[in-house]
């Protein structure tokens, strides 16, 4: 998981390093210049933070976030009323009543966010920074830009924002269209992050529409503030204003619907510039293994048991004890994950496993209830068994309970195989004669400790198949041929 960032605009120590220096140079003017390029730094922090919480559930990512939110809300204000007097000295003429009552009312209003700029930036921590700008830097760098975790995000944040899309333009409403441009901008920022090939080629029309539709929310801004502050003296000069604000706002409008609707809109670019098919599949797979190691202190153990679990299913249909509608991918992901509760719990930390992973944004080929079999998986791999006086288990429909129970019952006997975890139990295979199940274990051996755990591990899973299940070491691995006979 290791990796290098490619540049020195994607690299969190760089930007957090930055919001400093920029805080020293906003003050004491507070000019708008200055104020634009602070609010720049603090939002890369906090979009990287943002991107990593995805997939890092270390709380300084939240802590650091919290931090810069405070003062990037104040300059935000502050920086709202300076662009808000850019556009009525735009819209205004020289000697119009209208602008000059607006220009007042920012003037007053940016005097007293003044202050509050001043008194946030007296508050900012900047040793508890320069703490978080060490401990983050770190975790960071163990996820490599452009690879298929930060694709995958993409991916995730694409489909929020193309949803938006289609919201926006069905209802065509202020707040719609604000949202959008929201999700607009978290998209823009996790390619600007983390994916900068892609920045490259996308960059110049993303920026082009984050900004119509910013100045489509600074015009919406600028009419309900002149609304609300009664700057018109007659009817004549409120449809005047109205009718300048309306034909910038629809310009706007007309140009980001030119680059976005239709079939040659800048939609299927970005869709077939991120991972579709198995590339999808191997991203979100390395998404949630990337997830899980931030969380799991033995990582090669759980893909251990993950490769483990997935052949002791082959062996299983192969064999036709069980049917092929247990899904691999479920089961695979319950086992990388099984582990991730110890880093909050010791003493149910499978418990904690179920929680956490209940957490996740599911990836895009599975349901929520996909997601919930997977995390109540990982509580049962270990602790009590499957039974209906658990409320979880119990209102899951029939199909997903048997469903459950077969992963539960792989996962224990699997966690058992690697019970040393140390890997001495390379491999499996199955055969299955009318009296039993006979499972050969490379590398078990059968007057051990290990066996010991094996054959507590195997207890459910015998109840699942109605069979026997024998567990024997195996001192020579078979052919494929075999493996499963």
């Amino acid at each position: 998981m290791n990796g290098t960032h490619a540049s020195q605009q994607v690299d969190l120590k760089y930007w957090m390093e930055r919001a400093v220096a920029e805080m020293d140079r906003v003050l004491p003017a507070l000019e708008s210049d200055p104020v634009h390029d602070l609010r720049v730094a603090l939002r890369r922090c906090r979009s990287i933070a943002s991107s990593f919480r995805t997939i890092d559930f270390h709380p300084a990512w939240r802590r650091m976030d919290r931090a810069a939110r405070s003062v990037f809300r104040q300059l935000g204000e502050l920086r709202d009323v300076q662009v808000l007097s850019e556009w009525v000295l735009k819209l205004g003429g020289k000697d119009d009543a209208v602008a000059a009552a607006l220009l007042a009312h920012c003037a007053r209003r940016e005097s007293e966010l003044r202050a509050g700029v001043v008194a946030a930036l007296g508050r900012f921590d900047r040793k508890r920074w320069e703490y978080w700008k060490e401990r983050l830097s770190g975790r960071f760098y163990r996820v490599p830009s452009e690879g298929l975790v930060f694709q995958c995000l993409a991916l995730h944040r694409l489909a929020d924002v193309h949803a938006l899309h289609r919201e926006a333009l069905r209802n065509r409403s202020k707040v719609a269209f604000h949202q959008l441009r929201i999700g607009l901008k978290r998209f823009r920022y996790v390619v600007e992050n983390f994916l900068p090939q892609r920045h490259q080629r996308w960059g110049k029309a993303l920026k082009e529409l984050q900004d119509l539709l910013g100045e489509v929310h600074d015009l919406d801004v600028l009419w309900a503030t002149a609304s609300k502050q009664k700057v018109f003296a007659t009817s004549v000069a409120r449809d005047l204003w109205k009718q300048r604000i309306e034909a910038e706002r629809d310009r706007r409008l007309a140009r980001y619907r030119e680059l976005m609707v239709g079939p040659d809109s800048l939609w299927k670019e970005w869709r077939h510039g991120l991972p579709l098919g198995a590339a999808l599949r191997r991203a979100e797979r390395e998404r949630l293994k990337t997830w899980a190691a931030f969380l799991d202190p033995d990582l090669k153990h759980s893909q251990r048991v993950a490769r483990l679990a997935l052949q002791l299913r082959a062996g299983l249909v192969k064999t036709g004890t069980l049917d092929s509608s247990l899904p691999a991918e479920l089961l695979e992901a319950a086992a990388l994950l099984h582990g991730v509760g110890r880093s909050h719990a010791k003493q149910a930390a499978h418990k904690e496993s179920r929680r956490l992973i209940s957490r996740l944004v599911p990836p895009s080929s599975w349901t929520a209830a996909d997601l919930e079999l997977v995390a109540l998986a990982a509580r049962y791999a270990r602790g009590a068994l499957p039974a209906t006086r658990h409320k979880r288990f119990a209102a899951l429909p029939p199909a997903q309970r048997a469903i459950l129970r077969q992963m539960a019952g792989i996962l224990r006997l699997a966690r058992s195989l690697d019970g040393d975890q140390n890997g001495a139990v390379h491999s499996v295979w199955l055969r299955r004669d009318r009296a039993c199940l006979t499972l050969e274990a490379r590398g078990l051996h059968e007057d051990s400790k290990l066996a010991e755990r094996v054959a507590a591990g195997r207890y459910l899973l015998e109840r699942i198949c109605r069979l026997p299940l024998r567990v024997v070491g195996a001192a020579q691995p078979r052919s494929r041929r075999d493996s499963t006979r």
